[in-house]
């Protein structure tokens, strides 16, 4: 490590045009060799001086309710991965992600490795596939009061997986 490098110091002009081009398309990497700065110094002027268009452009935060309601809409067949994709501005990865993680809680609550069982389509379990679909649409609405409770009380209700007892 090099302490005698001393900071350069760089004029207005030469932060907005560094900014611009990088909105406009040129690779940050480019960037830094173009204007001779680092990688970290480029990111700080794109959040401070950027556009509101590339701030836009950052990662999404999606709250947990938020992302309960969409991996329950996919897995309700209501939208395809693709459909949610575009709409939301998610990448298919991540909503692979969401959703294999979901499936993994949803069954460690339950106490077992194992996939869920299949919905049957014997006229006799109609009551019983109803009731499982109430008691569905129960948990769901006491998890997104759950949720809505700790955003709007700043306190975490749920229990956290390995806390002790």
């Amino acid at each position: 490590m090099n302490l005698n490098r001393k900071k350069k110091h760089f004029s207005k002009k030469v932060i907005g045009r560094a900014v611009a081009d990088v909105e406009s398309g040129m690779s940050r990497a480019q960037a830094c060799k173009k204007y001779g700065m680092r990688p970290a110094t480029i990111c700080d002027w794109i959040m401070k001086y950027g556009s509101k268009l590339a701030l836009s452009n950052s990662k999404l935060k999606i709250d947990p309710h938020k992302k309960r309601m969409i991996i329950s809409g996919i897995q309700e067949g209501l939208m395809t991965l693709s459909e949610t994709s575009l709409s939301y501005g998610i990448k298919l990865v991540t909503l692979r992600q969401w959703i294999s993680k979901s499936k993994k809680e949803s069954n460690a609550e339950l106490g077992s490795n194992e996939p869920p069982m299949p919905i049957l389509k014997d006229p006799k379990s109609e009551d019983l596939q109803r009731a499982l679909h109430n008691a569905n649409l129960k948990i769901l609405a006491l998890e997104t009061m759950i949720d809505v409770a700790e955003e709007h009380l700043k306190i975490n209700i749920r229990k956290k997986p390995g806390a002790k007892q």
